[in-house]
């Protein structure tokens, strides 16, 4: 028996096969679009793992197979399936603990609250501790002040990251421009979980961009939010009588789509 772990993302591993009916109900359940306290839509980017090899695999065998390559992963257990909150194990491996100590950190999470915690660990918002500290008896997180969503982002990291976009350069350029004259060194980012969501805003403003003087990337950001992509972080900033709106990828801050819309001065609207 050859067990390997999948390469991709927050591994949802399954090792109890004893109700399959249950494992897809949890599954589906997990995979839910779910809305947050704010109101944001978010969803879990899970890489399912249901392999009958895993079948009663504990952590300590999960570590020595993940052996420092993946920082974490949800685990549909025997206790799982048995309480009715169905709580799934989170499991801290990435390996940076103390050469003193060997426990390994872990919480547990009902599958309402799953999409909100995946998001915030696979961008590194929050950490196990933030989790842990917030766990009732039994070890669930109970949804308490653990929360995130957002991201602050450096104007430098940003800067570095721009000209590796396969945007079209002219309106990479236009985009880094704006960003140099931006003053503030920071901003805040909203997780998004699927880029659809850009299409579905692009399409129902569409009357909207009549009125604008000067508008950049409509066509390529339709183009790239039709087919989906996957989680991106948004965040917008201002610029003379208009702003940008940046989706960048969640780990290299990459642009994967940029929006820029100047409206008509003034006297323009007059006329």
């Amino acid at each position: 028996m050859v067990r390997t772990l999948p390469i991709g993302q927050s591994l949802f591993i399954r090792t109890d096969f004893s109700d399959k009916e249950a494992w897809e109900i949890l599954q589906a359940d997990t995979e839910a679009v779910r809305r947050n306290a704010d109101g944001i839509a978010v969803r879990a980017g899970l890489t399912i793992v249901d392999d009958h090899t895993f079948d009663a695999l504990s952590i300590g065998e999960l570590l020595e197979l993940a052996d420092g390559t993946v920082d974490y992963a949800f685990v549909a257990d025997s206790q799982t399936f048995e309480d009715p909150r169905r709580p799934i194990l989170v499991v801290d491996l990435s390996g940076d603990r103390e050469d003193d100590d060997t426990s390994i950190l872990t919480f547990r999470v009902t599958p309402e609250l799953l999409a909100s915690v995946e998001s915030n660990l696979s961008l590194a918002n929050l950490d196990f501790a933030d989790y842990i500290d917030n766990i009732d008896g039994d070890g669930v997180f109970t949804g308490g002040p653990a929360r995130a969503e957002t991201r602050t982002l450096s104007r430098q990291d940003l800067l570095d990251a721009a000209p590796q976009s396969k945007l079209p350069s002219a309106l990479v350029s236009r985009y880094i421009e704006a960003l140099e004259h931006y003053r503030p060194l920071t901003l805040s980012a909203k997780f998004v979980p699927d880029l659809r969501d850009l299409y579905e805003y692009l399409v129902s403003n569409s009357d909207g961009w009549n009125l604008a003087e000067e508008i950049l990337g409509r066509q390529e950001s339709m183009e790239v939010a039709s087919k989906g992509s996957g989680p991106a972080l948004v965040f917008n900033f201002p610029i003379r009588r208009g702003w940008w709106s940046a989706y960048v990828d969640p780990k290299t801050l990459v642009p994967v789509a940029l929006l820029m819309s100047r409206a008509r001065a003034r006297k323009q609207l007059e006329l």
